[in-house]
């Protein structure tokens, strides 16, 4: 099962295939299937694999995450806000829960429910960089730019702090612009 990390998904997936055989009712084989189908931008196998740990385990949180993230690339946005309500009715506390659900509210352009749930994954975890970023970019579209300004500043010097100097740079190239719009 570590040809996944060694990028070889296909002797991955044969070798969930091969647990799924020996116990069809161990719900990781199940996620971690999902997890390379994923990779592979397979997203309909991987719902069916998030979908089938899920009926093995309930409460299986990272399964709905992950299947939330599938939906919403395949832009199926109310089943991803779907099972991100439940990633945070089985975990109150997981900021992703949250963060995910915010960019599928921003996607639907309700940006009131996005704000909302980005400030309560910052309240959660004050040191959360991806929040911070998304809330700026909705506070963008609703023309707050100092508002915007402020979440992106915090989103950088989060990024720099914690040594994600690619998120840095983007955030701060974002930064750029937005002054030299300020200044027109």
């Amino acid at each position: 099962m570590a040809y996944s990390g060694l990028r070889q998904p296909h002797k991955a997936i044969s070798d969930y295939d091969q647990a799924i055989k020996i116990n069809p009712n161990y719900a990781n084989a199940y996620y971690n299937r999902g997890l390379v189908y994923s990779e592979l931008q397979q997203y309909d196998k991987a719902i069916s694999d998030y979908s089938k740990a899920i009926e093995i385990n309930p409460k299986y949180l990272e399964a709905y995450n992950n299947r939330g993230i599938d939906y919403f690339t395949l832009k199926q946005y109310q089943k991803a806000i779907w099972d991100y309500d439940k990633v945070i009715e089985i975990n109150p506390e997981y900021v992703w829960g949250y963060n995910n659900r915010g960019n599928t509210y921003s996607r639907l352009q309700q940006y009131d429910k996005a704000i909302s749930d980005y400030s309560k994954a910052i309240e959660i975890n004050p040191n959360f960089a991806d929040a911070y970023k998304h809330r700026g970019i909705v506070y963008g579209f609703l023309r707050k730019t100092e508002e915007q300004r402020k979440d992106l500043e915090k989103a950088a010097s989060l990024a720099k702090q914690q040594n994600n100097y690619q998120e840095y740079y983007m955030i701060q190239q974002a930064l750029k612009q937005l002054t030299e719009i300020m200044d027109e």
